[in-house]
């Protein structure tokens, strides 16, 4: 009887399927993107390590490439609050992470999906419960680095 080897087995590349319908937002995803700030731009990678959906949260690693010559790779360490049409418990604004509410409305309506719900966000938090049809599905994470 011969015997097939785990590390190849496409079981280890399947997505695991209590995240069916949260596309790639999984432990051991990755993206690939860039980070604007000001003038410049950087390019980033982002290692997803742990995600509950039910607890609304996530955490991994965030690597920034070209931010310095003195400096031109940094790893961190970053823990998250997964906003979305599963229960009110994070909402938009970020004031534990020294934003004010303006600063918050600025940040987050330079994403299409956040400008669909705005009306619908109730406060104190800024969340919602139900996604209106008039707004396209999306998961909306503010990360912290640690």
């Amino acid at each position: 009887m011969e015997l097939s080897d785990p590390l190849v087995s496409p079981s280890v590349f399947a997505v695991p399927r209590d995240v069916i319908g949260r596309a790639g937002l999984h432990s051991g995803a990755r993206w690939e993107g860039v980070q604007k700030s000001g003038r410049n731009s950087y390019t980033v990678r982002v290692t997803i390590d742990y995600v509950s959906l039910d607890d609304c949260v996530v955490n991994g690693l965030l690597e920034i490439h070209g931010l310095t010559s003195q400096l031109p790779h940094l790893t961190t360490f970053f823990e998250g609050e997964i906003i979305g049409d599963h229960g009110p418990k994070s909402g938009f604004l970020t004031g534990r992470f020294g934003a004010s509410e303006a600063d918050d409305f600025k940040h987050w309506a330079r994403f299409p999906p956040f400008r669909a719900l705005r009306p619908h966000l109730t406060k104190p938090n800024l969340n919602y419960c139900v996604r209106p049809a008039s707004s396209p599905p999306a998961l909306m994470i503010p990360l912290a680095e640690c």
